[in-house]
């Protein structure tokens, strides 16, 4: 399913996701009839406009269904082959498996999840990845970052590595409340500083090659 919208939103593209409803009734994935994982309408969307739908760049991003013989940009996505997770994990990334709690957490509460689960907190330092998370579980998740240490600079919770790669929301991070650890915000594509015991969802991150057998 062609949803990669974070990445669009950050190229700035406008462009075609693999949704229709040339059928009639609702819209459905283009690849095998099946209902979409999620829906992401800007307001006052789907307007009857036509039966293809496109990711719209915009301050607040989103999709409007638009006449399937307009000419706009696309892209496109290609499952990974060979994947060696355990059940319930997926390999979004060549080498790591990713797994969500599914329940609402602070932060420490989720670190100790994923620790018991032999993994950490993902940790993304790639747009690949970032963007391979973003678009598998569309849900705010709480990250492997934080700047407890040094206010300002934000480093890797397993190692206290400094970040080299972000991928900050709009006017983030902010400090907002004394916010020192990293969640990705999901109404802004991007990454948010938030209080560290606020509840959230989080994603757990581990070794496909020496712990996914």
């Amino acid at each position: 399913m062609a949803v990669l919208t974070e990445y669009g939103y950050m190229q700035g593209l406008n462009f075609w996701v693999g949704i229709s409803n040339v059928g009639g009734g609702g819209f459905v994935l283009a690849s095998d009839g099946s209902s979409p994982p999620y829906e992401y309408w800007r307001s006052n969307e789907p307007s009857g406009d036509g039966h293809c739908v496109q990711s719209v760049k915009s301050e607040f991003f989103g999709w409007n269904d638009n006449d399937c013989e307009n000419v706009v940009d696309y892209l496109c996505e290609k499952a990974l082959s060979g994947a060696s997770c355990d059940a319930g994990w997926q390999e979004l990334v060549a080498g790591k498996c990713y797994i969500t709690g599914g329940a609402l957490m602070n932060k420490a509460t989720a670190e100790a999840e994923c620790s018991g689960l032999g993994g950490k907190l993902a940790e993304p330092e790639t747009l690949e990845e970032n963007h391979a998370i973003y678009n598998a579980y569309f849900t705010d998740l709480w990250l492997g970052f934080n700047d407890q240490t040094v206010e300002g600079t934000f480093v890797r919770d397993s190692d206290g590595g400094v970040l080299t790669f972000t991928f900050w929301g709009h006017n983030q991070p902010d400090d907002s409340y004394g916010e020192d650890c990293v969640n990705f915000w999901v109404t802004a594509a991007g990454w948010s500083d938030e209080n560290c015991v606020i509840a959230s969802d989080y994603i757990c991150q581990i070794d496909a090659q020496t712990n996914c057998d």
